[in-house]
């Protein structure tokens, strides 16, 4: 791309009659723009893997935490991945970060899942112990709910 730019940029300086130190100028001129926009290019798609890596981290730890809580023995889901020998040629972890991504958030929507239904259990029967503790004292069901013998079942 620059050689063939720098051709025509010659054909057009012949042309026009463009002395050698300008064409030399306009060159160097032309090179660092080239170079300022090839570094600003990289910096940016340095910053959007960094971004990723921060977001599978996030994933990550929701899903560890998900899974402590919910008692579900589950190993990484990029385990698997990053034993591949046909991915080593891709990063430090041989996984790319894309790969990675969608591995760790695909079994985070599934544990997400889960937990709702969990969270959705434990409130059920957080309903039921206030409506029998209601019955029980003959109070009603906002009463229980501030009972001090039922604080352990509060959220």
């Amino acid at each position: 791309l620059a050689s063939h730019t720098a051709h025509q940029l010659e054909d057009v300086w012949d042309l026009v009659g463009v002395a050698p130190e300008d064409r030399a100028a306009q060159l160097a001129d032309l090179v660092e723009k080239i170079q300022t926009l090839c570094e600003e290019k990289v910096d940016e798609e340095r910053g959007l893997a960094e971004q990723f890596r921060k977001e599978i981290e996030e994933a990550r730890k929701e899903w560890e935490e998900s899974c402590r809580a919910l008692q579900i023995g589950e190993k990484d889901p990029t385990a698997s991945l990053k034993r591949d020998p046909s991915a080593m040629t891709l990063g430090e972890d041989g996984v790319s970060l894309q790969t990675e991504y969608e591995a760790i958030l695909g079994r985070l929507e599934s544990i997400r899942a889960v937990k709702a239904v969990a969270v959705e259990d434990i409130q059920g029967s957080q309903k039921r112990i206030y409506e029998a503790y209601a019955a029980l004292n003959g109070c009603s069901l906002e009463d229980a709910m501030e009972a001090p013998e039922l604080e352990q079942w509060r959220d």
